[in-house]
This record gives structure tokens, sequence and C-alpha cells, in this order.
């Protein structure tokens, strides 16, 4: 009735590309004190070091962690960082 010839059921499924589904960054939860401060954008190839930068540099975290001392970082890679204070 359409004007098309066969029926969609011999048709060929679409093809996709693996490549395309991955992605180069990810979301990493910034913590002080075990809370919830922050979500940050990193790059998935990112260093502990650069992601705990990039999470001292967020204008939330700075706000719970100045004036304060920095006791331990516990970073776990692709998931969070956490910053203890005192």
């Amino acid at each position: 009735m359409l004007g098309h010839e066969g029926t969609v059921s011999y048709e060929v499924c679409p093809t996709y590309d693996e490549a395309k589904l991955v992605s180069d960054n990810i979301t990493i939860i910034a913590q002080v004190n075990g809370k919830l401060r922050a979500r940050i954008d990193v790059r998935v190839s990112s260093s502990k070091e650069e992601i705990l930068e990039t999470e001292m540099t967020h204008e939330n975290v700075q706000n719970f962690v100045a004036g304060k001392e920095i006791i331990k970082t516990i970073a776990v890679p692709g998931k969070f960082v956490n910053i203890v204070v005192k």
C-alpha cells in the first residue's frame, strides 16, 4: 500500500560502531569528610593527582576545605575522591 517491496521482517538489522559507544569523560564524586559536595567531569585517563587538583578548584569543595587542615585524601579511580579535613 505504501509502495515498498518486501516486508520489514526480511530487512537487515542496522549495525553500530562500538568505538562511538565509549565515552572519554566520567563523572567523579567529590566528597569532604565523606559527604557529597560536588560532581566533577574528568577524562577517563586522568591520574589521581589531576582528579584531586580538579576537585580542589571546585567552588563548593573550596568552601568546606578553606581554613582547615587536610588530613588525608582517598581516591578510588573512576568513582570518587574524598578529602578528610580537621
